[in-house]
């Protein structure tokens, strides 16, 4: 049986950019991307990719009859399609003991019976196991490189040893782009498929692992081989129902709200899911005017805003979806937040906590979150940062703040790190301070005092501040700040309250700044 590797198309905001910006090197005869594409693959990416998820999750999925999910979910890449063979859907955890007891019995059904069986792994981890979630999205790396069942079957036979330090020498074992994975890891790429995954699962009815659809029924627990032979045996000749059609929905309207210069707003494919989900929606694209209006007197602080009205609870996908729904008065506010989309914000972020370079008047606001220890924070430093110094800050059409962001659970050292900075700040170091850390990665509580030496400060103050720790509530409420932005790794820039992701290309920073009309 061979994996399906559709997934490896599937690229995440900051490989696409990367791709998109060599594309261009290498055809330079070609036209210039219009302001359309600039918008779509720059800025509303992630907004679509979440909604469509939404929608290839929900749209097509029959509690009764969990197996209709199978002939309609052609555009998500780890379904393979029903042609005939028995569908296995296993929903697993990592950690999980009697997953790993299961893992011999999967291995021993798609190679024995790879000419029968279509056998799917999706991710269940488990609140009471630690490191189920990590080792989950550690497998989608390796999925994306083709080596998904030899990293599956490695993570269960050194189940003890689940943690990043496995995780990468598993990677090393398999030969894997070690670069493509560690950016994969670090920024947590499949975050959406694994919640995808368990999402799916809660509705089909899992509620421990292993778990198992067999051509849509579901089966419980670590069964053996023989068991799961007399299964599939009995599902032969079953056929998979087609998605229950929605006829009998009533009437619902939506008001979609957007402001003048959002750029994240066009909204088209946005449309196009939430209509998949809901066939008897009727938009209303509201002016400006009276969008901000209605915004002001909601308290909304996000666009595009969508206000779906009463007859939303009354419709057969609500309760699927009801958790991406606030109730706002006489609305239904759909949140897009809830389901990992960047979002437009309307208020200025106050940065006025945050150590900031360069002019405070500047039109350009540009806030940083960022973990002294990781290594694509790092590359950002030197490929993006220098540049944004010398374009923007310099020319005083931008300043930048910096908020700490530092990933405590792979990165021992960054959280001290974060507090020694803030520590230079107090002696009106901080950026020099930012910038020795960066480029010398020299992160030992002995390397910072000596840093302190080099940086001439005055050493019994910063000794004395880093010892206390005293700096550990602003780091803490950084790391808090971040989150309610939308932060889930590092490196993360808000240009204008627009979120950009990962160690982009600088170009990424100018089409943006362009986009807005602030060049």
């Amino acid at each position: 049986m061979s994996e399906d590797n559709s997934e490896k198309h599937k690229e995440t905001h900051e490989n696409k950019v990367h791709h998109e910006h060599h594309h261009k090197h290498d055809h330079s005869n070609e036209n210039h991307e219009t302001k359309k594409d600039l918008k779509k693959d720059v800025l509303t990416w992630q907004i679509v990719s979440a909604v469509l998820l939404i929608a290839l999750v929900f749209v097509t999925f029959n509690p009764i009859n969990p197996a209709s999910i199978e002939n309609t979910n052609n555009n998500n890449n780890n379904q393979a399609v029903f042609e005939g063979k028995i569908k296995i859907i296993e929903y697993s955890d990592f950690e999980c003991p009697y997953c790993a007891s299961f893992a011999p019995t999967a291995k021993r059904i798609r190679e024995e019976l790879g000419d029968q069986v279509e056998f799917e792994y999706k991710h269940f981890p488990l609140d009471i196991h630690p490191n189920a979630r990590s080792a989950a999205l550690a497998s989608e790396c390796a999925r994306e490189q083709n080596k998904f069942w030899e990293y599956h079957d490695a993570l269960f036979e050194n189940q003890r040893s689940l943690g990043s330090e496995l995780y990468i020498e598993l990677a090393s074992n398999f030969e894997l782009n070690m670069e493509d994975f560690n950016s994969c890891i670090e920024t947590e790429k499949y975050s959406n498929k694994v919640d995808a995954d368990f999402s799916e699962a809660q509705l089909v009815g899992v509620s421990g692992t292993p778990s198992f659809t067999i051509n849509g029924q579901l089966s419980v627990g670590n069964l053996p081989y023989e068991e799961m032979l007399q299964k599939i045996n009995a599902a032969k000749g079953q056929e998979v129902v087609e998605p229950k059609q929605i006829t009998d929905d009533p009437q619902l309207s939506m008001k979609l709200l957007t402001i003048e210069n959002c750029y994240v707003c066009d909204t088209e494919q946005i449309e196009t899911a939430l209509l998949e989900l809901f066939p008897t929606l009727e938009i209303e694209r509201v002016d400006s005017q009276t969008s901000q209006q209605l915004l002001n007197e909601l308290g909304i602080e996000t666009v595009p805003a969508m206000l779906f009205d009463q007859n939303l609870v009354d419709t057969s996908n609500y309760q699927k979806l009801s958790q991406v729904f606030d109730q706002n008065g006489e609305y239904y506010v759909f949140a897009l937040d809830r389901v990992g989309a960047p979002l437009q914000i309307l208020n200025e972020i106050d940065i006025s906590e945050y150590p900031v370079l360069g002019d405070e008047n500047a039109p350009i606001t540009i806030l940083e979150f960022s973990d002294f220890e990781c290594p694509f924070c790092s590359k950002a430093y030197n490929e993006v940062v220098k540049d944004i110094k010398t374009n923007l800050i310099e020319t005083g059409k931008a300043k930048l703040a910096f908020g700490d962001f530092p990933l405590v659970q792979i990165h021992p050292n960054a959280f001290k790190a974060s507090e020694a900075a803030q520590c230079a700040r107090d002696q009106n170091k901080f950026w020099e301070f930012h910038d020795v850390l960066f480029e010398t990665k020299r992160l030992s509580i002995n390397d910072l005092k000596q840093h302190a030496v080099d940086l001439g400060l005055d050493t019994e103050l910063f000794n004395t501040c880093l010892s206390s720790s005293e700096k550990a509530k602003y780091v803490n409420d950084g790391m808090t700040n971040g989150a309610k932005l939308g932060v889930s790794g590092t490196p993360a820039f808000f240009v204008n309250g627009v979120l950009i992701s990962g160690a982009v290309p600088y170009e990424v920073f100018e089409n943006l700044i362009t986009e807005m009309g602030l060049n």
